[in-house]
């Protein structure tokens, strides 16, 4: 049997939203340079089919569209690795005050952040840590009389994580392919494959936003009950009375 652990102090809870608050700002800054990955990725696509069906195109043409697919390619990935870095800081700060909160939980820190890094873990593992973050603070909410109006079923996570596993497979394979391509149809279809990447990060930030945000107030609205137990323990009246000086 679990020991009951008492609640955490204010000291000890460090409130996560405002990890929540960049990490999503990051994910919409990540999904407008996808969203301009995606036109000039399109804008290479057409003049590749023009060149395959033997329409010439101006050199100068070809490397404005080569430069700027380079231009948007850094940038998205400076943003994807800050907002990587953002998002983690946020989900390791919210496992961390989940621990807290209660009597065990079923990992441990590390690896909240290397689930992440380790192959084949990081195929499944991130997704149960978020899923266990949400279980357990709605648990925690009910427990304490909360009315949660709008239940945070696995639907979404379940959308969430399907659609990062097929990106990231994606992803490995517009890189291994982009390797050895060489002829026009190669390149179109290294083309295509991208544009198919580029698609599917539109609605995976956009569902990223709401995993975040839909949590953030789960664990707000648990760290403002925290506070109304705080303040009326302070409003309590000291007991000073010995017990056997009372009246029988």
């Amino acid at each position: 049997m679990h020991e009951q652990k008492e609640l955490p102090s204010a000291q000890e809870l460090q409130p996560s939203d405002q990890r929540a608050k960049l990490a999503i700002t990051l994910v919409w800054i990540v999904m407008a340079l996808n969203m301009l990955s995606l036109g000039s990725g399109y804008y290479s696509y057409q003049l590749l089919c023009q060149i395959e069906e033997g329409i010439e195109v101006p050199l100068d043409v070809a490397s404005k569209s080569d430069l700027l697919e380079l231009v948007i390619a850094i940038g998205y990935l400076v943003a994807f690795v800050i907002s990587g870095v953002t998002f983690l800081r946020w989900f390791t700060r919210a496992y961390s005050n989940l621990k807290l909160r209660t009597p065990y939980t079923d990992h441990t820190m590390p690896w909240v952040w290397a689930s992440w890094f380790v192959p084949i873990i990081s195929a499944f593992r991130p997704f149960k840590i978020m899923s266990e973050l949400y279980r357990r603070t709605s648990t925690l909410l009910s427990e304490a009389g909360a009315d949660l109006q709008n239940r945070h079923t696995s639907a979404v996570l379940g959308w969430w994580w399907a659609l990062w596993l097929v990106s990231n497979v994606v992803t490995n394979a517009s890189l291994r392919y982009s390797m050895t391509a060489e002829s026009v149809e190669e390149l179109i279809n290294v083309a295509i494959i991208n544009l198919i990447d580029n698609a599917i990060g539109i609605p995976l930030a956009v569902i990223t936003v709401k995993v975040i945000h839909d949590y953030a107030k789960l664990e707000s609205r648990l760290f403002d009950i925290d506070q109304a137990v705080v303040i009326d323990d302070t409003m309590l009246p000291p007991n000073d009375t010995d017990p056997s000086e009372q009246p029988s």
